[in-house]
């Protein structure tokens, strides 16, 4: 008899490939601000299955967005950020480089390295 993931983790990967596939649509059809709370809630799920590091990219990726764009959900992943940043004792100058990382992540393939980082098994 085969293992069977939990309902829990049944119910995460049921979430993120909904998540990825509301992002595919977002960026296709050019809605910045739906982008952008993508990320952020893919940070958060990926957060909560114990990928807390690897999260907070695109968490940080979010709230880089809702920056440059204005909108009022910064303070949501902004939030999310520094909680994160905290718990895992990252340094100004640690940050300062992840948000290096993220911006250059989005350069190159529009965040989806960050996504697949995130919910990487160990």
């Amino acid at each position: 008899m085969g293992t069977r993931a939990s309902p829990a983790a049944e119910g995460h990967g049921a979430a993120r490939a909904k998540f990825e596939q509301s992002l595919r649509i977002k960026q296709q059809f050019g809605d910045r601000v739906g982008e952008a709370n993508t990320f952020g809630h893919l940070g958060v799920l990926a957060a909560e299955v114990g990928h807390k590091q690897a999260g907070l990219l695109p968490l940080a990726l979010s709230a880089m967005l809702l920056q440059r764009i204005g909108h009022g959900n910064l303070k949501w992943a902004e939030g999310w950020v520094n909680s994160l940043a905290s718990e895992l004792d990252c340094s100004q100058e640690q940050f300062d480089a992840l948000r290096q990382e993220v911006a250059e992540a989005y350069r190159q393939d529009r965040g989806w390295g960050l996504i697949e980082a995130a919910f990487r098994e160990d």
